[in-house]
């Protein structure tokens, strides 16, 4: 039953709050015509990462279901501990996932890049999750599909080499930003 809620609340979740990556944060032509054509190929091409059925994407976004599955299961059984200590209704809501994906052309470094967010929702302090946050970023090279840096729940990636938090998320800020 709350693993039922739970594929329920993702899927109305990232329905109403993903971000299409063909939303460009150009609006207009940029000065350098070659810059907005590749920028509308960027475009293109994160619609096919998209739309893939099997990737990278995919199975980060299949690991962060199973997450909040799990770590809904230990909110309800925490709930229900805390309803039996203390004689009051506890409520437990499941955990949700908001996804989100953006893409960029860099002008700077010449590439198309994606960043794909994943937001928990609904994480009580009480589930004993090792979680330093609750949003995780992927950044990848959308035409050569590696993975350039990750800010996970809690660790840290750069090259697919774990690493330094502020470094990993200073990448994925001035990948995207330049």
């Amino acid at each position: 039953m709350i693993l039922a809620a739970q594929v329920l609340a993702f899927g109305q979740a990232t329905a109403q709050k993903e971000t299409a990556p063909s939303q460009q944060k150009a609006t207009a032509p940029a000065a350098n015509p070659d810059t907005w054509q590749r920028s509308k190929e960027c475009a293109a091409q994160a619609d096919k990462v998209r739309a893939r059925k099997d990737g990278l994407l995919v199975d980060y976004e299949k690991s962060i279901r199973d997450l909040a599955a799990a770590l809904s299961v230990a909110q309800a059984l925490d709930a229900v501990v805390a309803t039996s200590e203390s004689g009051k209704a506890t409520p437990a809501a499941p955990i949700t996932v908001l996804k989100g994906l953006v893409n960029h052309y860099s002008p700077k470094y010449g590439m198309c890049f994606i960043a794909a967010s994943y937001t928990l929702m609904n994480v009580g302090p009480a589930t004993g999750a090792p979680l330093n946050r609750t949003t995780a970023t992927l950044l990848i090279d959308a035409f050569g599909g590696g993975l350039i840096a990750h800010v996970d729940f809690s660790v840290c990636y750069i090259g697919g080499k774990p690493g330094d938090c502020a470094e990993a998320k200073n990448k994925i800020d001035d990948l995207m930003n330049n």
